[in-house]
C-alpha cells in the first residue's frame, strides 16, 4: 500500500513539474520578455529603462477606447450566449443529448473563427442575403438603406460571430449540467413548496446552472477580450480591440510603435488576471 502511495504521489508529482515545463514556464518566460520589451530594456531599439513607450500609449485615448471596447463587446458577446444557451439548454436538454438536435449543435463548434466572420459578412452586410432578401420583399426600397452589421460603429457583427460560435457551447453544457446535477428533481422540490414554473426557473435552476458553468463563462469572456479574427475582419479601423491594437503596433511599418504592442500584452495579462483572481475569490 505504501509503494503504491509512493508511486501516485511520484506520478502527480511528475505531471505538475512536466505542466509547468512544457506550459507555465513558457507563458511566464513570454510576459517577462513582453514586460522588459515595454520598458526598452530588450529589443531591436533598446535604450535602457524608460517609460516613454508606456506614457505615449496611456497619453493617448487609443488605448482606452480600445479597452473599453473589448469589455463592452466581451460583456455583451457572453450574456448573450449564456443567455441564448440557458433558453434552449432549458428548453431541449432531453433533445440535446442525441438525435438531430444534439448533432445540428455540435455543429458550430466546428466553425472556426475566420468562417463565422465570413458567415456574418455575407449574412449581415449592405450587400448581404437579409439586404438582398428584405429588398426582394419590399421591405426596404434599396439596399442602401439595410442597416450593415459589418464595420459597424456598435460591433454588432462582432458580437453576432462569437455568439454564433459560443452560444451552441452552452447550450450542450447547460443541458448536461441540467442532468448531472439532478435540476428536475430540485425543481419537482420546490414545486411541493409551492414555487410556480417561472419561481423554479428563476430562483432553483438559473443561478445554480450559472453558478456551475462559471468557470467556462469567465473563459468566453477571456477568450473575446483577447480575439483577433473576428475583430479583424468585421471591427472598424479605429476603435480597434486589444489584441487587432497590439497586432497593428507590432506589425505595422513604424518600428518605433514596436514596443507599444508590448506595452498592451502586458496590459491584456494584467486584465485576464484580475478577472481569474476575481473569479476564484467569487467561487471560494
Amino acid at each position: 500500500m505504501t509503494t503504491k502511495k509512493s508511486i501516485i504521489s511520484l506520478a502527480n508529482n511528475g505531471g505538475i513539474a512536466l505542466y509547468c515545463l512544457l506550459v507555465v514556464f513558457p507563458m511566464l518566460a513570454a510576459f517577462v520578455y513582453a514586460f522588459l520589451y515595454s520598458f526598452g530594456v530588450v529589443g531591436v531599439f533598446s535604450e535602457g529603462v524608460t517609460v516613454r513607450h508606456w506614457a505615449a500609449l496611456f497619453s493617448s485615448s487609443e488605448l482606452a477606447r480600445s479597452i473599453g471596447l473589448s469589455i463592452v463587446l466581451a460583456f455583451f458577446t457572453t450574456l448573450l450566449s449564456v443567455f441564448i444557451g440557458l433558453l434552449t439548454g432549458l428548453a431541449l436538454h432531453e433533445h440535446l443529448r442525441k438525435g438531430v438536435f444534439s448533432t445540428i449543435a455540435h455543429i458550430p463548434l466546428a466553425i472556426p473563427p475566420v468562417v463565422a466572420a465570413f458567415a456574418i459578412i455575407q449574412l449581415c452586410s449592405g450587400s448581404g442575403f437579409a439586404a438582398r432578401l428584405l429588398l426582394a420583399c419590399g421591405v426596404i426600397g434599396s439596399l442602401a438603406e439595410f442597416p450593415s452589421l459589418v464595420h459597424d460603429t456598435l460591433g454588432i457583427g462582432i458580437v453576432c460571430a462569437f455568439t454564433l460560435t459560443a452560444a451552441p457551447f452552452f447550450a450542450l453544457l447547460f443541458a448536461a449540467l441540467y442532468e448531472s446535477e439532478n435540476v428536475r428533481h430540485l425543481e419537482e422540490l420546490a414545486a411541493t413548496l409551492g414555487a410556480s414554473r417561472l419561481q423554479r426557473r428563476w430562483r432553483v435552476s438559473i443561478p445554480l446552472l450559472v453558478r456551475r458553468a462559471g468557470a467556462n463563462i469567465t473563459l468566453l469572456f477571456v477568450a473575446v477580450l483577447g480575439g483577433y479574427e473576428i475583430p479583424l475582419l468585421l471591427g472598424l479601423q479605429s476603435p480597434q480591440m486589444l489584441s487587432v491594437l497590439a497586432h497593428r503596433k507590432y506589425a505595422m511599418f513604424d518600428l518605433a510603435e514596436k514596443p507599444q504592442a508590448f506595452v498592451l500584452a502586458v496590459v491584456y495579462t494584467a486584465l485576464v488576471m484580475v478577472l481569474l483572481v476575481f473569479f476564484m475569490k467569487k467561487k471560494r
